[in-house]
C-alpha cells in the first residue's frame, strides 16, 4: 500500500511535469542546432560496390565523407540507390564498370569564397510526418559562377542494409539548391528542406530513430564532367540535431526538479508511515480458558508511549464493570481481563480509544468469535475506518 501511494505520487508529479511549457502548434521542432561553424578542408567521395563487403575506410582528418552505394536494384539491398545514380551521372562515372571502391577527393578553396550560417531543424507535423529544415545565411565573397550549387546531404554514420553489409558515411539524401544570390556581398537568408516524402523513401526515419545522422552543407561550382575541375568553396558538416537532447533550460529542469520534489514527498511518506507504524500499540486477547465470558489481554506499546482513554463493545455484549486504562510508556507491556456480563453466539466486537505520544487520537478495533466452549482463539486487530491508518 505504502509503494502504491509512492508510484501514484510520482507519476501524478511527472504527468503535472511533461507537458508544462508545451505550446499546441501544426508544426512542432522538435529539435534545434546552430549549422556547425568548423571549415573543413577536404571532401571525400566513395563509391563503393556489391563486392567490397564491410567497407572500412581509413580515418579521415578534418575532413567529410560521402558513401554512395548505388547497388540496391540488382542486389535487393534496402538502402537507398537513386541519388547515387544521380551523383554518379554528374560526375559521368558509369558504376556497372566499377569492381572495387573509387575514391574522390576535393580541397576545399581557400579564399573564403562564400560564407554559410544558420541553424537546423526537426520539425514534426500535425498528421506525424518529421523533416528537416535549414535556415541560411549565404553571403558570396566575390561574384559566383551560374553553375553554383549547393548540396545538402544527409548521411547515416553507420549503416547496415538487411544482407550485413556495413557502410561508414552513407548517402541517404543529396539536395542540390540554387535558391541564392550569386552576387559579392549580397546576402540571401533563406530555407532549404528535406521533406518526408523523400526522407521516408530515403529510409529515413527521424521519429524512430533520430540519432546516428549527420548533415553536409557543400557549395561547388566547375565543371562536373570531370572530378578534377570542381571547385568546392564552402564545406561544413555536423550531428542533425535530437529531440532527445534539444530541450530548453525549463524543459530541461523541470522535470528534474518535479522528479526530485516527488521522491522527497514519497520518501516522507514512507519515513513517516514506517515510523507511525513502530508507534502504534498492539492488542492481543484471547479468551480465558475458564470462562467463556472473561478476555486475557495484552497491550504492548510501541516505541511511543500512550494512554488508553475508552473501551466501547458493540450489543449484545456488554462489559461487567470498567476495564482498565493503563498508561504505558514506550515499548513496555501489561496484561489483564476484561469481563462481560453474559456469553452470547454473536461475535465480539469491541474498541479501544487511545491516545499515542506525538500521534494524538487512534482508535483499534478488536474481533473475536465467540467461543461457547472457552478456546483460546486469538482476536484480530483492526482500524477504524476513516480515522488514523497504517
Amino acid at each position: 500500500m505504502l509503494m502504491r501511494t509512492a508510484l501514484c505520487i510520482a507519476a501524478l508529479m511527472m504527468c503535472v511535469a511533461m507537458p508544462f511549457g508545451t505550446a499546441q502548434s501544426s508544426l512542432v521542432v522538435q529539435a534545434s542546432s546552430p549549422i556547425d561553424s568548423h571549415q573543413y578542408s577536404a571532401l571525400e567521395e566513395v563509391f563503393i560496390t556489391p563486392s567490397s563487403g564491410i567497407y572500412e575506410p581509413a580515418p579521415l582528418e578534418n575532413a567529410v565523407r560521402w558513401t554512395w552505394w548505388s547497388w540496391s536494384d540488382s542486389t535487393g539491398s534496402d538502402w537507398p540507390d537513386d541519388d547515387a545514380l544521380y551523383r554518379a551521372e554528374q560526375l559521368n562515372l558509369n558504376v556497372s564498370e566499377l569492381r572495387t571502391p573509387l575514391i574522390y577527393q576535393y580541397e576545399v578553396d581557400d579564399r573564403n569564397a562564400v560564407s554559410i550560417d544558420g541553424d537546423v531543424e526537426i520539425l514534426s507535423g500535425e498528421f506525424g510526418y518529421w523533416f528537416v529544415q535549414f535556415h541560411l545565411e549565404i553571403t558570396p565573397s566575390f561574384n559566383l559562377s551560374d553553375d553554383t550549387l549547393l548540396y545538402i546531404v544527409l548521411t547515416e554514420d553507420v549503416s547496415v542494409d538487411h544482407h550485413g553489409r556495413q557502410g561508414m558515411d552513407l548517402v541517404h539524401e543529396l539536395r542540390p539548391e540554387v535558391g541564392f544570390s550569386l552576387q559579392e556581398n549580397n546576402v540571401t537568408e533563406t530555407t532549404f528542406s528535406l521533406s518526408s516524402d523523400h526522407l521516408e523513401a530515403a529510409g529515413v526515419d527521424l521519429q524512430q530513430e533520430p540519432t546516428g545522422w549527420s548533415y553536409s552543407l557543400a557549395m561547388m561550382n566547375g565543371s562536373h564532367s570531370n572530378e578534377t575541375s570542381i571547385n568546392l568553396l564552402w564545406l561544413s558538416s555536423g550531428p542533425l540535431p535530437s529531440f532527445h537532447q534539444y530541450t530548453t533550460a525549463s524543459q530541461t529542469w523541470m522535470p528534474i526538479i518535479f522528479l526530485a520534489v516527488a521522491l522527497v514527498i514519497c520518501g516522507a511518506v514512507i519515513t513517516n508511515s514506517r515510523e507511525r507504524e513502530r508507534g502504534i500499540p498492539r492488542i492481543k486477547a484471547v479468551w480465558s480458558a475458564a470462562s467463556s465470558t472473561t478476555l486475557l489481554v495484552q497491550l504492548r506499546a510501541g516505541e511511543l508511549g500512550f494512554q488508553t482513554n475508552d473501551w466501547v463493545v458493540e450489543a449484545p455484549w456488554k462489559f461487567k464493570g470498567r476495564p482498565p486504562k493503563p498508561s504505558l510508556k514506550a515499548m513496555e507491556q501489561r496484561e489483564f481481563t476484561i469481563q462481560f456480563t453474559q456469553w452470547h453466539p454473536e461475535d465480539c466486537r469491541f474498541e479501544v480509544g487511545l491516545d499515542i505520544d506525538e500521534m494524538g487520537a487512534w482508535r483499534q478495533h478488536v474481533w473475536l468469535p465467540s467461543t461457547p466452549n472457552a478456546t483460546k482463539e486469538e482476536g484480530s486487530v483492526e482500524d477504524e475506518p476513516g480515522g488514523a491508518s497504517l
